[in-house]
């Protein structure tokens, strides 16, 4: 780990008292957070262009005021309970530099200001809930994927870590996963056609970028994927409800907002959430 500080070698301040202050800071103020391990003494000075003596007197005095701490044969890390910590439980305010703890709060865009919204109230005590979180990841199967990760590792490894120049995903991968929907999921596509994404917000994010203008309608299932609608809704589009049943979407409804046409539908894939019904009905644009 590399601990980037500000040293200023002009400074009538010694680059002792500079980088005790800085690592000080960086530890009360959060940044570096309990547990931390930093860098070794004579990795930390070469990193810095000091000598070794100056961080380890910095360390030295950090680790004697209770802000580091030694473990023998693993390095220097961060207390988990700090001065200003075991002050406070007894009752003694300690005033900090407020250019530490305070940050002026960064206004965020229309999208980013949806997305980061709570998607759900609070859970009451009495309540359960029964919508999933993700999936199975006991059943995932870690060996086999280690295996198959460290042979392709062997094979080619220079190429996996590089940049790829394509725009959507590595060939190899699309051509696989192509593959994979014709003999799995009947579904004929070309690898063309295939789009890589770090995962379903992301793939979201793009279409809506694409087919979407502002004050674009899109239809969508009620109750449907509120974190899709969250999306559409970001990038300006009027989010229309409509009603599911036990075949999914009723498309008969779309024919009520004749007034406004609908540029696209989304639908749950597989089976509708929350619902669990098998949808019949595929998503479209126009």
């Amino acid at each position: 780990m590399e601990v980037a500080l500000n040293l200023d070698p002009v400074s009538p301040i010694a680059l002792y008292r500079q980088i005790y202050d800085g690592l000080r800071d960086g530890i009360v103020g959060g940044r570096f957070e309990a547990g931390t391990k930093l860098p070794a003494s004579r990795a930390l000075a070469s990193s810095l262009g000091v000598s070794r003596i100056t961080v380890t007197e910095c360390y030295e005095r950090l680790v004697s005021e209770g802000y580091l701490e030694t473990r023998r044969g693993s390095g220097t890390f961060v207390c988990s309970s700090l001065p200003e910590t075991d002050m406070y439980a007894s009752g003694v305010t300690v005033e900090i530099d407020p250019q530490v703890q305070s940050y002026a709060p960064v206004r965020l865009s229309r999208y980013g200001s949806i997305i980061d919204a709570p998607i759900r109230p609070p859970n009451p005590p009495e309540m359960l809930r029964l919508d999933s979180h993700g999936p199975d990841v006991t059943a995932f199967p870690r060996r086999l994927w280690t295996r198959l990760w460290v042979r392709r590792m062997q094979e080619d490894p220079p190429k996996l870590l590089q940049y790829t120049q394509e725009f959507n995903g590595s060939t190899e991968l699309r051509i696989a996963v192509a593959h994979y929907l014709r003999m799995s999921r009947a579904v004929v596509c070309d690898p063309n056609q295939i789009i890589i994404t770090s995962g379903s917000q992301q793939a979201l994010y793009l279409a809506a970028r694409i087919f979407l203008d502002q004050s674009d309608c899109v239809a969508m299932e009620a109750p449907g994927y509120r974190f899709a609608g969250r999306i559409f809704d970001s990038q300006g589009a009027t989010v229309l409800p409509i009603p599911v049943d036990r075949n999914g979407m009723q498309v008969s409804q779309l024919k009520k907002h004749g007034d406004k046409a609908v540029k696209l539908v989304y639908v749950t894939p597989s089976h509708q959430y929350p619902r669990g019904s098998r949808s019949r009905c595929h998503a479209v644009w126009t």
